[in-house]
């Protein structure tokens, strides 16, 4: 399946599963997606990772979430888009256990129609119709539109599996209006009725996806599927004129344009009209001859010539026609030489280096020389599930090698911190600073006692200035002078020392207040910072108790892990060789089948040219004979 597919999905089961707090998510699709529900940081970071398409990130997030923070904010945000990645990865019974569990909760209706909605996907993904089935009929009216109808295309497909072409056409009423899914229901069903012999009802549910007004390029590709196929039902049915008209309806610049001309070709031969049968023809030759439909016109133009009795001009083409024929032939051996010794390979693997996005399927074919004899199987699903295996396991070795390059970073590391605690203990452990905390103490208790005994007596000049201090002994010096000496001519001098001496008083008492706050304040600020170095020293004095255990274990865990990822990095070489050697296997098995199919038309037009050379010799032989 899709990554790409699947995170839509995921993301709209996400946003309706849960409600709070709103951080938006933009996403760029055709249907704007609703604003995504964050709660938790980490697992917005998850979900950053997985917007972006590194999916192998956003599962290792998840899993690291799950350690931490089983019990997250985002309920089960985390646990949904953690089957869903699994699921994508194939991790079927992972999956299949997640979802299982969910739907065994007692949960919201949403969010247990949207588990109900991916197990149904598992179980038909894995091919157990008869539980995909039964999972999606279980689903209540809360999936939104896009998922419901993807819902009915899966239901579909069962029913068209199982040959239950009514069911499948009485669920087609159940789509939401101008649903993609639909048309590809339809689509399927019309091609299914057409291989059993219900020619017209096939025809008529692929009329109605031949009529779809081509809003993107899904709708004019699928548009253009459904007119061939009609076109070449009609050509069976020997309706030539019909054919006609929904052959031509097929984009000339289309992938299935070649197959088109083809066959209006077809149908004017049909209809006898084997001029205008060469028009389409005539093209099709002057296009890339690694095509099918075009190789199998070049028997088509020299066969027509002969209908029109125009023997020399099909010798010619049939000439032709063998010279490419026996080309391409041992252009094709060439090229199945080299996909055997790897080159295909190679330039996948260049492919995927130049793509930042991992998961993104085959959209740039690859560059080489054996791309236009494959153009057909890299369409295919099964090629491009394997293709996204094999740059699965690519991804998943580099980062095996970043692991193995960051050991030894490890290693230094942890040989740094030893190295540093050995160089540091006996500085620490002999610090002639640890010792004063007890010095600080003692005149911490000193300085709470005076501030009691100035609170207590009141004592505004317990807490004067060192130089109001000053003032206080002058005044008591002058007044020690004034009682030695009792003359009368001091009496002015007395007056003006106890106005000062008054003054002074009065500005203690009137800052008393504050500055007694001021020194509680600082006593508790003091008590703080004493607190601290004691949980400071404490905590250095665990250090150097416990260090030496806290190195213990760590060199035997980076050894026991750089095993384990040098054993997982063998493993995953042998598999990206096996994945390789698949890859090779199907493009061998498309070039096979292309070369028996030449070969084919080869003999074909070899036998034709005898009969031709036959049929002119004998010609001039009679015409001889006469004179």
């Amino acid at each position: 399946m899709s990554l790409r597919l699947l995170k839509i999905a995921l993301a709209t089961l996400l946003i309706l599963s849960v409600s709070g707090t709103v951080t938006t998510v933009a996403f760029a699709q055709e249907d704007a997606l609703p604003e995504q529900v964050v709660k938790d940081l980490y697992y917005g970071e998850t979900l950053y990772h997985f917007y972006q398409e590194d999916y192998f990130d956003a599962l290792s997030k998840l899993l690291i979430l799950e350690v931490k923070n089983p019990n997250s904010k985002q309920g089960k945000d985390p646990v949904i888009l953690l089957g869903g990645l699994y699921l994508a990865y194939g991790l079927y019974n992972r999956a299949f256990d997640i979802f299982t569990a969910l739907i065994n909760e007692e949960l919201p209706k949403p969010v247990k129609d949207r588990a109900w909605f991916y197990l149904g996907k598992l179980y038909y993904l894995k091919g157990y119709h008869e539980n995909a089935e039964k999972a999606l009929l279980s689903i209540g009216d809360t999936l939104p539109d896009h998922r419901n109808d993807e819902r009915l295309n899966i239901l579909a497909n069962i029913y068209i599996k199982n040959k239950r072409y009514d069911d499948a056409i009485q669920l087609l009423s159940g789509f939401s209006s101008d649903s993609v899914w639909e048309h590809y229901a339809r689509y399927n069903l019309g091609v299914a009725l057409i291989k059993i012999q219900k020619n017209e009802s096939g025809i008529e549910q692929l009329k109605e996806v031949a009529d779809l007004d081509p809003e993107n390029l899904e709708t004019r590709a699928l548009r253009d599927k459904a007119n061939l196929a009609v076109g070449f039902a009609y050509l069976r049915k020997n309706n030539a004129e019909n054919a006609i008209n929904y052959l031509e309806n097929v984009r000339l610049s289309g992938p299935l344009s070649n197959k088109a001309l083809l066959g209006i070709g077809w149908a004017h031969a049909a209809q006898n009209e084997h001029k205008r049968a060469l028009i389409p023809w005539l093209e099709l030759k002057s296009r890339s001859r690694h095509d099918i439909a075009v190789q199998e016109s070049l028997l088509a133009i020299p066969f027509t010539f002969e209908q029109l009795n125009a023997d020399q001009n099909a010798l010619e083409f049939y000439q032709f026609a063998v010279k490419q024929y026996e080309k391409e032939i041992q252009s094709l051996k060439t090229v199945m030489t080299d996909v055997d010794a790897g080159e295909f390979i190679r330039a996948l693997q260049e492919t995927y280096a130049k793509n930042s996005k991992r998961k993104s399927l085959v959209t740039t074919p690859p560059k080489s020389h054996i791309t236009p004899y494959i153009e057909t199987l890299l369409s295919k699903n099964e090629f491009q599930q394997a293709y996204l295996n094999y740059r699965d396991l690519i991804h998943l070795q580099n980062i095996l090698n970043n692991w193995t390059i960051q050991f030894p970073a490890y290693e230094l590391m942890l040989a740094e911190r030893k190295k540093r605690y050995q160089d540091k203990f006996p500085e620490i452990s002999n610090d002639e600073r640890l010792k004063l905390t007890v010095k600080y103490k003692h005149s911490r208790d000193k300085f709470a006692i005076a501030i009691n005994e100035i609170e207590s007596d009141e004592d505004p000049r317990g807490l004067a200035t060192e130089n109001e201090i000053k003032m206080l002994e002058r005044i008591s010096n002058i007044k020690s002078q004034f009682r030695i000496n009792k003359t009368d001519d001091l009496v002015k001098q007395k007056q003006q020392l106890h106005i000062i001496n008054g003054l002074l008083f009065w500005q203690l008492s009137r800052n008393y207040v504050p500055r007694l706050w001021q020194a509680k304040s600082d006593l508790y600020k003091l008590d703080k910072a004493l607190l601290g170095a004691d949980e400071a020293q404490a905590s250095l004095e665990d250090v150097i108790k416990h260090a030496p255990s806290r190195f213990v274990g760590f060199n035997e865990k980076i050894d026991a892990n750089k095993q384990r990822v040098k054993l997982l990095n063998g493993k995953l070489t042998k598999l990206i060789h096996e994945q390789a050697r698949y890859l090779v296997a199907l493009s061998l098995r498309e070039l096979n089948n292309r070369q028996r199919i030449l070969q084919t038309y080869h003999s074909r037009a070899r036998f034709s040219l005898a009969r031709i050379y036959d049929k002119l010799a004998t010609g001039k032989k009679a015409s001889g004979e006469k004179n």
